[in-house]
């Protein structure tokens, strides 16, 4: 009998142990969870990972808790012990990852895009700074449970919003890192080292962006401005004449274009073939400015005097009368009008052109 009572306890035994027997801490989380008893399943799931580190379930519990109060770096950080441990819990963390990195992430967006439609005088009010932090806040935390590019994109403009360049910056870098081959990443490190006036950076970023992607014409119009700014003009004339093949439709590519050929121009003295050859290239790309769009004040203040010093009175006169039917305010677009009579001989109309800049108290 007493034979039979130890193989019957034995057996027990080994049947608690392979029905995976749940330690008394443990047990007792799930208890309290079940019972919405939360706080006392925290401290409870905290005290079972300190006497069991390697028990996959206890990091599991604690990190759900976690996530429950909002403790989502944590959060992260224990869902990780799991399953590092084994991948017991590996779908339901999957599960819950997903749904963490939804609702801050989308947070984080109602946020920023609330800001956005702020009007501009209240942009940089106190209560626009607690609308960028709380975006940045719910962006940080969904960043917890994936590093990705998009949250550390969104991070960063929010800071620049901010006027936080140090952190708008480290963020970006960051971006770059979580995805390096987003060109994207490169064209906001471009620009926002041009807009800082360091051109070097800006011009090493942006190279790099089109190594990934030689054709987006974004990245280039970029790089041909920035080559532009920083006068290195036989770069920026290649690159803004490979922009335009790209995108024949912006009028602003053969408008900069344009203005670097004109300021070429103004570098050489009146007459001389260098000066007549930058004018000439500079009417060129004027001309497919306006054929683009022929609704912009600074082309008609810019191409008036480029036709003008060329001789092409009749176009120029043509075009500047256009140009006051749209802005006919414009004390320069009248002025090169009246000039473009007088050397085309016109004198009566220039006359009169000249008396109407004279009355709009353009002097």
């Amino acid at each position: 009998m007493k034979y039979f009572n130890v193989i019957v306890v034995m057996v027990l035994v080994l049947w608690f142990i392979g029905a995976g027997c749940k330690p008394p801490e443990i047990e007792g989380t799930i208890v309290h969870m079940q019972a919405k008893r939360m706080d006392d399943a925290y401290e409870l799931a905290k005290v079972a990972v300190k006497k069991y580190p390697q028990n996959s379930e206890a990091w599991y519990l604690l990190g759900k808790l976690q996530g429950d109060r909002g403790e989502i770096k944590e959060m992260a950080e224990s869902y990780d012990k799991s399953l590092a441990i084994d991948a017991a819990f590996a779908s339901e963390i999957k599960s819950e990852k997903s749904f963490y990195y939804s609702k801050y992430f989308n947070e984080g967006v109602n946020e920023y895009n609330k800001y956005l439609k702020l009007p501009p005088e209240e942009s940089t009010s106190e209560e626009a700074n607690k609308i960028l932090q709380k975006s940045i806040d719910n962006f940080t935390n969904a960043r917890y449970i994936r590093n990705d590019y998009a949250a550390n994109r969104l991070i960063a403009m929010s800071y620049m919003y901010k006027s936080d360049s140090t952190h708008a910056l480290e963020n970006l870098l960051s971006a770059m890192k979580a995805k390096p081959d987003t060109i994207q990443a490169y064209i906001d490190l471009g620009q926002f080292y041009q807009n800082r006036k360091n051109y070097a950076k800006a011009i090493d970023y942006l190279e790099k962006g089109r190594s990934l992607d030689p054709e987006n014409a974004f990245c280039v119009i970029n790089l041909a401005m920035i080559y532009d700014y920083a006068k290195e003009r036989e770069k920026a004339i290649e690159t803004y004449k490979k922009a335009l093949e790209l995108n024949s439709e912006d009028m602003a590519i053969p408008f900069n274009l344009g203005l670097l050929y004109y300021k070429i121009a103004n570098e050489h003295k009146e007459g001389d073939p260098e000066w007549k050859e930058a004018l000439e290239n500079a009417a060129k790309y004027l001309m497919q400015a306006y054929e683009i769009n022929s609704e912009n004040e600074d082309l008609y203040n810019l191409i008036g005097p480029v036709l003008i010093n060329l001789d092409r009175n009749s176009e120029a006169i043509e075009i500047l009368k256009e140009g006051t039917d749209y802005f006919p305010d414009s004390c320069i677009i009248w002025t090169n009008l009246s000039v473009a009579y007088a050397r085309a001989g016109m004198t009566k109309e220039a006359e009169e052109t000249y008396k109407k800049v004279k009355d709009m108290g353009c002097e």
